[in-house]
């Protein structure tokens, strides 16, 4: 099979659509990187992310309050409900199987929206997954774990 001159990093938070998952079984990306990947099934309806999201923000460092609350600020109610609705029914637990580049699924172990076991599956999920947990971090890890998100990109980034 010819591989595609195009490698990168695919990073994301939410899941993987028709299109990025196209692109993985063909080998574009060079590897997957999930960051707290939140479309478990448990908590695809509003009212269940809303309070698995309100149980991780108390574990979100005080100093990432108003980087969080400007993020919000900014995207918006509106455009934050959108972005759930056509994330939510996305199964990227179903797709994950195809996907023959290295998935690595980073979650902190404060993440109440994006639990160790729902993590775990999806890493066991890829042919080649795994899973690295930050501890004491909660949901917006590349914010507040920078010193720990940086590296594991480094370890996948191609060449």
């Amino acid at each position: 099979m010819h591989s595609p001159a195009v490698r990168f990093v695919l990073v994301t938070g939410l899941g993987l659509d028709e299109r990025s998952s196209a692109g993985l079984r063909e080998r574009v990306a060079a590897s997957v990187v999930l960051l707290g990947p939140t479309t478990e099934p448990r908590l695809r309806s509003v009212a269940g992310l809303a309070k698995q999201w309100l149980r991780t923000a108390v574990h979100e460092p005080v100093s990432a309050v108003p980087l969080i609350l400007a993020r919000w600020w900014r995207t918006g109610p509106r455009t934050m409900a959108a972005l759930w609705r056509s994330a939510s029914p996305d199964r990227i637990e179903r797709r994950l199987g195809d996907v023959h580049v290295p998935v690595t699924v980073v979650r902190g172990t404060r993440d109440r929206s994006c639990p160790h076991d729902w993590s775990a599956r999806l890493a066991v999920t890829a042919p080649r997954g795994r899973l690295v947990e930050i501890p004491g971090a909660a949901h917006m890890t590349p914010q507040t774990h920078r010193d720990h998100v940086a590296p594991i990109l480094l370890a996948v980034a191609p060449g």
